[in-house]
């Protein structure tokens, strides 16, 4: 994999600038710079100078260091989200799976057939409140109530 200073380099000079205007752009000097891209020298700068570099030239601090050859940048998951907003990414999510299938790839039918199914759950247990059982015995009536169809747990829910 390629070295911090190879790629800072490649970066620049994708982006057309000069030592000059990069040290310029982040408050540095070009000798900074210089001595970041330098093989010899090998100098890695301080984590808010790898993460402002990164916002610059609008890769992830791991593709920068040389970790990973995805350029894709963090993005932070904020810090609420609607319920419509984590839904959709549930239902566009390649890691989770249903039916041994990444959800992401479930026709939109089945995707709309799962959502209205969370929200049916949510709807119950906002106007229902908490379970009053202890997890024990939750457990053993989920147990109960289990079925399996051809390798495929199916539950189903004991109303009271």
């Amino acid at each position: 994999m390629p070295t911090f200073g190879q790629r800072l380099k490649l970066l620049r000079k994708e982006n057309g600038w000069t030592q000059d205007v990069l040290a310029e752009k982040l408050g540095l000097t070009r000798s900074a710079i210089a001595g970041y891209e330098s093989p010899s020298k090998g100098y890695i700068p301080s984590p808010d100078i790898l993460k402002r570099l990164a916002e610059c030239f609008g890769v992830s601090v791991d593709y920068l260091l040389g970790h990973t050859d995805d350029r894709t940048p963090y993005t932070p998951i904020p810090e609420t989200i609607s319920l419509e907003e984590a839904l959709q990414e549930l239902l566009n999510s390649d890691h989770v799976m249903f039916n041994g299938l990444p959800v992401g790839e479930l026709d939109e039918e089945t995707k709309e057939d799962l959502k209205t199914a969370v929200l049916a759950i949510m709807e119950y247990k906002a106007k229902h409140g908490k379970s009053q059982q202890q997890p024990k015995k939750a457990a053993a009536a989920a147990r109960k109530n289990a079925m399996v169809d051809g390798g495929t747990i199916l539950l189903s829910a004991a109303v009271s």
